[in-house]
């Protein structure tokens, strides 16, 4: 049985509203991940791996690591992406040599993460170039979800998300690792791309 964390929730409701904004934001990532095409991409935070299933559609050819820190969402993803290659590492200590990978993408990982910073110098070390990240769009994402009568003790904050950036605060938290090349907004999340 699918474990439901918020993540699998997310993207597996049935409801047509949040499917249509997955949808269009996997829509964007996708578009700006063949816009580069990457040979190897390292999907950190990939969770039980459904957008690392959507980037091996797209790019079939492409070496493909899945990396989480929960060690039942890996094994959730294996079985969905049984070509891909999945490890149980942490955002702030990864394993991988230098510029191992072609695109790092981090997607709904850095809002959890105690020190962004931190994760942000861990990812372009690992980079040969190419990054792109995605977080919610602060304040619409808790709106939103105040509108959909979600976390309402928590004023729409969802679980576990310790930081809140809006376009302009986002960007001006990842200039200062990258240089950012594209920006995009779909809702309620910001997607940004950049080289190392």
């Amino acid at each position: 049985m699918e474990r439901m964390s918020a993540n699998a929730k997310k993207h597996l409701s049935r409801n047509p509203l949040k499917r249509y904004f997955i949808s269009r934001f996997e829509g964007a990532l996708i578009e700006m991940l063949l816009a580069r095409n990457p040979e190897s991409i390292l999907d950190m935070g990939c969770g039980e791996g459904f957008l690392t299933r959507s980037f091996r559609r797209a790019l079939p050819l492409a070496r493909i690591v899945g990396v989480d820190s929960d060690r039942a969402a890996i094994e959730i993803a294996r079985q969905r992406n049984p070509d891909v290659e999945f490890h149980r590492e942490d955002v702030l200590g990864l394993s991988f040599p230098d510029h191992a990978f072609d695109m790092v993408i981090c997607s709904e990982v850095l809002e959890h993460v105690p020190d962004p910073h931190a994760a942000l110098s861990e990812l372009c070390r690992v980079s040969a170039r190419h990054v792109m990240l995605s977080v919610p769009n602060e304040p619409l994402f808790r709106i939103s979800n105040l509108l959909a009568l979600n976390h309402l003790r928590d004023l729409g904050n969802a679980p576990g998300h310790i930081h809140h950036w809006g376009p302009i605060s986002f960007r001006r938290l990842i200039s200062s690792h990258l240089t950012v090349t594209e920006m995009r907004l779909s809702f309620p999340w910001t997607i940004a791309a950049g080289v190392c």
